[in-house]
């Protein structure tokens, strides 16, 4: 299937036969392909490539390697853009994607007229893999009639693990293609900048319209600068701040303040040859609003941390960070002590790929230990050997900081005598009933709710219950409901589940004397229920991998104790954010 003429001039070859990124993410590492952008779009009736070459730069422009599903060249069509990408630059690459068991002729004549075969690497997926694409479109609702067309374009996008694309126009396989991305985990969705350009087809024109009314009504799907190639080289202000996208940086990295691909808002000014992406209001899923909200309050809470303001260079608020989270030793690290409040919502799913170490669960009571996985989660270069994490932390700031003020005063108190104590209690008590105000008591409440992460307090309801009684995951997690909610638990398994899909190690940390936490035990069912496969280690062995940047030895790790648990329910499905469907 690959001794067609030509094929000897590629710069090279790659053959999938299952339908997952494994191969063509070890593919990429050993080529250096780097940055991905994928294209799409008309492929023919365009015109020449100069009539949009100057906008499809404005995306492109930073990324390493263009990919598209295996189009001919031709002048008019979008692949047009591929020879001028290729000759910017000798460290740029093209993948195309093309089925093996078709045929290859035509197509590498194309490319092979314009001289450019050798820069081109060439991914033959195999009859196997495209029916893996199949069963993934049927899964998500698509008709039978409709795999055909969806489904090498699909194919290249789910193997490659594309997350920025790039149409120039687009028909209505490019816009169904878009369409059935709104079904996958917001993780795995990948981004579309999109080109209004018309194409000339049986003298009429033909603009893109169906591609661009969907990304103008779904925002979740749209690219934006800070998301593109050049973003991720791009330093821009502390109001930027980092977030957990910060993980795999590789250096300080600005993260747009609209997070998981939320788009800006566009100037009335801009061009009006480029779709307008209209974010008011932002169409989110109620947990997405709440992953969203909890990650503003962290990035508040980081520059906070600092003394920063909301203009401060980026890289500057990074380093104040770095210096102010001192290096610990394995102690440190193991000793049973609370954790500064960091609200946390885990790892970027954008950051998981095959055999890279995450955390899944982890004992609360070794708070520095915590905070240091926090640290690294945010700061940490982009490698395998980098430790992830899926844990997520909403805490109440205002009873920690009330409860750090008391132990204070107690602590001052100490040198007192009884008696007196007694008598200043009771006077400052009179005091407050007396001046205290309907204003006072209001600014205070103003001022817990300020401080109170968002999430906290918060229950969520399994999608699906038998019986009339409907209960939260508190009742599963710790066989009662908790002041602190159980809003974190439905973020965990959305992060879980990303870390499961894209081939991660998955680590359980337990206590030092082997057991584990209340939240834990009921993580690591969930775990065993959706039959997730995972290491145990304890705190111990959690800091020496920490302090050797996650190389230790996980073939002697066990499985915890389950003991006493109650089960969890069959059908966790989606959650709620209360029994009777409404929205937080």
């Amino acid at each position: 299937m690959t001794t067609a003429a030509g094929v000897a001039e590629l710069r090279g070859l790659l053959e999938l036969h299952a339908f997952d990124q494994v191969a063509f993410r070890d593919f990429t590492r050993q080529k250096g392909l780097g940055k991905l952008l994928a294209m799409k779009g008309f492929g023919s009736g365009l015109g020449p490539v100069s009539a949009f070459a100057g906008e499809a730069w404005e995306v492109a422009k930073g990324f390493d390697c263009l990919l598209w599903d295996g189009d001919w060249l031709k002048e008019d069509s979008f692949t047009s853009f591929v020879p001028e990408f290729l000759r910017a630059s000798p460290a740029h690459h093209a993948v195309a994607v093309r089925k093996a068991s078709g045929k290859l002729d035509g197509f590498l004549q194309s490319w092979s007229q314009a001289g450019l075969l050798d820069r081109i690497f060439l991914v033959l997926v195999s009859d196997e893999c495209v029916e893996g694409a199949r069963a993934e479109l049927r899964g998500l609702g698509v008709p039978e009639p409709d795999l055909e067309n969806l489904c090498l374009g699909w194919l290249s996008m789910r193997v490659t693990g594309a997350k920025h694309i790039l149409a120039v126009g687009g028909g209505s396989t490019t816009a169904r293609e878009a369409e059935v991305a709104l079904r996958l985990p917001a993780g795995e969705r990948p981004r579309w900048a999109a080109l209004r350009r018309c194409r000339v087809r049986n003298g009429e024109e033909e603009e893109p319209k169906e591609l661009l009314e969907l990304l103008q009504k779904s925002p979740e799907l749209a690219h934006s600068a800070e998301q593109g190639g050049q973003g991720s080289q791009h330093v821009g202000t502390a109001a930027e701040l980092i977030c957990s996208e910060c993980l795999g940086s590789g250096s300080a990295r600005a993260v747009s303040s609209n997070l998981f691909g939320m788009p800006k808002a566009v100037e009335q000014d801009a061009p009006t040859d480029k779709t307008v992406i209209e974010t008011s209001p932002p169409q989110e899923s109620s947990l997405a609003r709440l992953r969203r909200r909890a990650t503003e309050f962290m990035n508040a809470y980081l520059l906070g941390c600092c003394n920063a303001e909301s203009d401060t260079d980026t890289e500057e608020v990074v380093s104040r960070l770095q210096r102010k989270w001192s290096d610990l030793s394995i102690e440190e690290i193991t000793a049973e002590i609370d954790s500064v409040p960091i609200t946390f919502v885990g790892s970027d799913p954008s950051v998981f790929m095959p055999g890279r170490k995450v955390i899944v669960s982890y004992p609360g009571m070794y708070g520095r230990g915590w905070n240091y996985l926090v640290k690294n989660a945010l700061f940490a270069d982009n490698g395998k050997d980098t430790i992830a994490t899926t844990c997520v932390f909403l805490p109440d700031q205002f009873d920690k900081k009330a409860k750090q003020t008391k132990e204070t005063q107690e602590t001052q108190e100490t040198q007192e005598t009884q008696e007196t104590k007694e008598k200043e209690t009771k006077e400052t008590n009179e005091t407050k009933e007396t001046k205290e105000t309907k204003e006072t008591k209001e600014a205070k409440e103003a001022e817990k709710a300020k401080n109170k992460t968002p999430g906290y307090g918060e229950h969520r309801y399994p999608h699906k219950q038998s019986g009339p009684k409907k209960l939260c995951h508190c009742h599963f997690l710790y066989e009662e409901k908790k002041k602190w909610g159980c809003a974190w638990f439905s973020l965990w398994k959305e992060n879980t589940l990303a870390a499961h899909r894209a081939g991660c190690q998955l680590i359980v940390v337990r206590k030092l004397d082997g057991t584990l936490g209340n939240s834990q035990k009921g993580e690591v069912q969930y775990l065993n229920k959706s039959k997730f496969a995972y290491k145990a280690v304890n705190i111990e062995d959690f800091a020496r991998m920490m302090k050797s940047k996650g190389t230790i030895d996980l073939s002697n790790a066990c499985e915890p104790d389950l003991k006493g648990l109650s089960e969890l329910p069959d059908e966790l499905g989606d959650d709620q954010t209360s029994p009777s469907h409404k929205k937080a």
